[in-house]
């Protein structure tokens, strides 16, 4: 069984919890795009080593009031997976600059970061909105 560490993400989300800052909140989204997330899968999913999942693979935890959203989790490592589903279940580990364009996609109103864990956090549907372009816009400079 994994066991944790503290990440570079659980260090930034540690640093915003204690002081919430516009810089800190940006150093969050920066390593939320350069971290390799844990995203657990739906059974259903059929996807190949190798291959990125579609948005109708992840597993999504509920969905809003209006049944329109999509509430989705992401973890750091299987260690927080675990923690959150004690089977783990299955999973795909994406880079979070090729996750969030397929999380606003998929109509994400809300992102909970390590559910369970000791360093977690959440994200609103604008805000994934907002990393998903910067991944584009990153992916095009590139």
């Amino acid at each position: 069984m994994p066991t944790p560490t503290e990440s570079f993400l659980d260090t930034k989300m540690r640093r915003l919890a204690s002081e919430p800052t516009e810089r800190n909140r940006f150093a969050v989204y920066t390593a939320l795009l350069n971290a390799e997330l844990v995203v657990p899968l739906t059974p259903e999913a059929k996807i190949e080593a190798g291959y990125l999942p579609m948005a109708h693979d992840l597993a999504c935890e509920t969905s809003d009031e209006t049944g329109e959203g999509r509430v989705f989790v992401v973890f750091g490592d299987d260690f927080g997976l675990v923690r959150w589903r004690v089977n783990g279940g299955r999973r795909a580990r994406i880079k979070g600059a090729l996750l969030f364009p397929i999380l606003a996609d998929a109509g994400c109103v809300m992102l909970r970061i390590n559910p369970k864990s000791g360093v977690g956090g959440m994200l609103y549907g604008h805000e994934v909105q907002t990393i998903a372009e910067a991944a584009l816009r990153r992916s095009v400079l590139s």
